[in-house]
């Protein structure tokens, strides 16, 4: 139930007036569960609770609109700018989630853009420079606080073994420090604060 959520989240509630946090909704895709997750952030605004949405952006605009009338920070995927590598690595192509991020970016609520970076899947020059380029008109048009960069790190493919799965990804592949360093210059070339990790 939302208000038995809310009403262990709102016994922080102190420390979130001293500190600026509140309620982030995440997952998995919280929009999966639309209705929970929009009870969950009506009722945390209606209890004074700053609130931040991590989602992949892939709903009906109307829908996403919904949940960010309730919204403070958006917390907004991208994985990749190519509809087809987009398709092939998460099975659905992103037209849609492209479209929302512009019209998030639109509506001026701050957003921070989080880049799971891939070895094999976006972890080239182009892809991330055309990743940038896309941020940077993002921010041009709302509020786009930083860029988070998420290394892949290969770690979980223990737990994939230990559960008898089989991993998709490099089993060994770890990024040099000059990597990321190379992966940061491409945003901040655009102008564009970068976070590592987190």
């Amino acid at each position: 139930r939302a208000g038995d959520v809310l009403d262990s989240v709102e016994k922080d509630k102190l420390f979130y007036d001293q500190s600026g946090g509140g309620l982030t909704i995440s997952g998995g895709e919280p929009t999966s569960r639309f209705e929970f997750s929009l009870a969950l952030l009506k009722g945390a605004k209606e209890r004074g609770i700053n609130t931040a949405l991590d989602t992949c952006g892939y709903l009906p605009w109307e829908k996403l609109e919904t949940l960010l009338n309730y919204t403070d920070l958006i917390l907004y995927d991208l994985k990749h700018l190519d509809p087809e590598a987009h398709k092939e690595f998460t099975g659905r192509d992103n037209a849609l989630i492209l479209e929302n991020a512009k019209q998030v970016a639109e509506k001026g609520l701050p957003m921070r853009i989080r880049v799971p970076v891939i070895p094999g899947r976006n972890d080239t020059v182009e892809a991330l420079t055309k990743t940038a380029a896309f941020v940077a008109e993002l921010d041009k048009k709302g509020e786009v606080l930083a860029v988070d960069l998420l290394p892949y790190h290969p770690y979980a493919g223990a737990k994939y073994r230990l559960f008898g799965c089989d991993y998709p990804f490099p089993a060994e592949k770890k990024f040099t420090d000059d990597d990321i360093m190379q992966f940061i210059e491409l945003f901040t070339d655009q102008g564009i604060d970068v976070t590592v990790g987190g």
